[in-house]
This record gives C-alpha cells, structure tokens and sequence, in this order.
C-alpha cells in the first residue's frame, strides 16, 4: 500500500537457490479525487389544473450519482413552499405559476430546476374550468349542471362523435345496434375489423368491416374461437381467438369438405340407371325391333 501519490519502481527477484534474475517495471499512484458530483432535479413538468382541485408535484425523475438526495423543496410560485419527492398543492387563483424545485444531496450539494404551472378558474367546482362550461353551454356557477363526459376525454358527449372512445363513431353504433356510450361492447382486431355485441350479453355476435362496410353474423367455435365471414359471402373466411388475439386464415377440415363431386356425378348416373331398370320392368319402355319404345 502507498501512502502517498506518485510514481514508484517495483523490482521482482526470483532465485532458484544456485542462481537468480530480476525484473522491474514502474507503478504510478494518484491521489483519490475528492470532487463529488451534485445531484440532478427534475420538476416532472409542466403542470396544468383547476382551481378547484390540488396538483401533484412530482420530483421522482431527480437523482444523484455518487449519493443521495435528502432535501426536495418547492416552491409554487404563490407564496408557498412544499417539501418531499411527492406534494400536492391547490393554487386558489388562475394563472400561470413559476414552480421551482431544489435538490440537496447528502454532500450539501444542491441543484433547482423549474416548470410552470397553468391554473384555470373553475368557480362552481364541478372540474371544469368556467371557460370549458361557456364553450359547451353549461352553468359555471352551479355544480349540477356540466357537461357530460362518457369516455373522460374532456369532449362532452354532444360535442363528441364517438363518447366511449371504442373506435367506431356514435353514428354507425347506432346503426349496428351496439350502444354508442358502452366501450366493452366493440372490440377492434384489426384496424378495419371490428367485433359487435349487439344485445349486450356479452358474446359479439355481429362482423363489422369499416372500409367496406360488411356486415356478418359471428359464429362461435366449439373451442371459444369466433367464426368471421369478413367478405360478405356466407362463407367462413376467418377464425379469431380470443385468448391470443390472433387472426388465421379459415380451414376447411377432412369431415367439413362434403361429397366429392365425383360421387355425386356417379350418384346421378346411378339414379337415371335404375328408374330406366324400373321402366322396363314395368313395361313402360321396351325393346321392339331393335328400337327402345314406350307404351302410350
């Protein structure tokens, strides 16, 4: 071990007892640094609410390379302070906040970085901002009466061509009979295909292609598969699992191909045989003078 930085010549001798040799070669030392490293603040940013409703602050993404971060303080711009990785704050006044954040670290060591915070007013409390409640025609000022919001994503139900967000508009939900503010009763398989619950029991039970506008029955294989004729035709063209979500072209198996048509010429000729074989009995048609005849 040294004590001190620096550059210093090893020699190595090794002997066998009746002679010996020698090696050398050199070996620097440096001083261990003592520079840290600050750590690194992250306001997960920006920000945005009503004033009706408390903010998350969230400072999780911030880190600190040699060490660990024991201070998170913020400060929202309002006057106030907040302390921890997680805070929640309500501004009272709309506006646009500068928020800061500093980080300390277990060497004292400090960083601050800074995001905004974009409050509206919303004055009856009902989450939506007076201005929202004036563009969709509803009472800022009373809690009872707000847009009504199936899907969640912001856009009233009036205002919107698909409420339950399921990826076929209102409109042609009517049309197929599925119910334009339920999601769980379209599926999506492909970004044409879709699959149709039309009573609300649960099984989809109608086929919906959206670029040509086809529309089929759902038959339900014995193995939980569903049964598509996606072309319109009658026919099975497709089989869709469930479980995977994966869509194969449909097979026909050895007990699903039906009569070969072979036998069903050989059963016609069969046929005509036999009645001309019951004719003749009969008497209907006979043999005279090398000519078939029939009695009149």
């Amino acid at each position: 071990m040294y004590n001190s930085a620096g550059t210093y010549t090893v020699t190595l001798t090794v002997s066998d007892g009746s002679s010996s040799d020698t090696d050398t070669t050199t070996v620097t030392i440096f001083n261990e640094s003592t520079a840290n490293i600050p750590p690194v603040a992250d306001t997960g940013g920006p920000y945005s609410g009503l004033t009706s409703g408390a903010i998350l602050f969230d400072a999780s993404g911030s880190y600190d390379l040699d060490g660990t971060i024991v201070n998170y303080t913020w400060n929202f711009g309002d006057g106030n302070i907040g302390y921890g990785v997680k805070v929640s704050h309500r501004y009272t006044e709309a506006g646009v906040y500068n928020v800061t954040l500093t980080v300390k670290d277990d060497d004292n060591l400090i960083n601050t970085s800074k995001t905004t915070a974009d409050i509206a007013l919303d004055t009856d409390g009902d989450g939506w901002s007076d201005t929202e409640e004036e563009t969709y025609g509803t009472n800022a000022n009373d809690s009872s009466d707000s847009p009504v919001d199936t899907d969640g994503d912001r856009i009233p139900d009036n205002y919107d061509d698909n409420d339950d967000n399921d990826g076929l508009s209102d409109a042609i939900e009517e049309i197929l009979g599925s119910n334009p503010k339920d999601p769980s009763d379209v599926e999506s398989i492909t970004s044409e295909w879709y699959l149709i619950d039309t009573n609300g029991d649960g099984k989809y039970n109608e086929f919906y292609d959206s670029a040509s506008g086809t529309t089929t029955s759902i038959k339900h294989g014995s193995n939980g598969e569903l049964l598509l004729d996606t072309d319109g035709d009658g026919q099975i063209d497709h089989v869709y699992n469930p479980a995977s979500g994966e869509i194969e072209t449909y097979k026909v198996t050895g007990g699903e191909q039906g009569i070969p048509i072979i036998f069903i010429i050989l059963g016609v000729i069969g046929v005509i045989i036999l009645i001309i074989v019951i004719l003749f009995k009969t008497g209907y048609i006979y043999i005279e003078d090398d000519e078939w005849r029939y009695k009149k």
